[in-house]
């Protein structure tokens, strides 16, 4: 059975942060700012949001039905919690946690940087909904790599807008 201890959640502000852009997954990915277009009507599945629903649809089908709207772009947030095992990272993951979870509540699809067990490269676990975080909560737990200062600098000329949490007080912005 896996299981994970959730960190424990903090008050955080997600306005300090800013969204990441990879282009070269814009074609396969639905991430990204929505614009005014509706590219389908879809049946309703959960998590979708209530003021996506197409009521006159829903009436008609008798069924809840919400429309689809097109992405302008390929945006998302990247988060790295760069925990150091020498240190309590408790607060550090505790931050990330939060703003995961604020973030996805807010309709977010938030990255998660996680280290390979070799210190020379990483993942990214997507979650967009709460039992996609749990998955990232438990890969995080059983990542034995650590974040070391080359791996960060990667990252931040890699991806860019990712944001650095380093001992559960700081969330750095980093720019191209």
């Amino acid at each position: 059975i896996k299981t994970s201890i959730l960190p424990e959640e903090t008050e955080v502000d997600t306005g300090t942060i800013s969204k990441a852009s990879l282009e070269e997954e814009a074609e396969n990915s639905f991430t990204g700012e929505l614009s005014r277009e509706i590219r389908q009507i879809r049946e309703y599945a959960p998590g979708d949001r209530l003021r996506d629903m197409h009521w006159k649809q829903t009436a008609r089908l008798d069924e809840p039905m919400v429309r689809e709207f097109e992405r302008m772009r390929e945006s998302f947030y990247v988060l790295c919690p760069a925990v150091d095992t020498k240190k309590d990272i408790r607060p550090t993951l505790s931050m990330w946690y939060s703003l995961c979870l604020r973030l996805i509540k807010q309709g977010e699809t938030v990255f998660t940087i996680i280290p390979d067990q070799n210190g020379q490269s990483w993942s990214m676990s997507r979650a967009a909904c709460e039992d996609e975080l749990l998955d990232t909560v438990y890969e995080l737990y059983c990542s034995t790599g650590m974040f070391t200062g080359e791996m960060i600098e990667r990252i931040q000329s890699e991806i860019g807008d990712a944001v650095i949490i380093r001992d559960g007080k700081t969330a750095e912005r980093y720019k191209n």
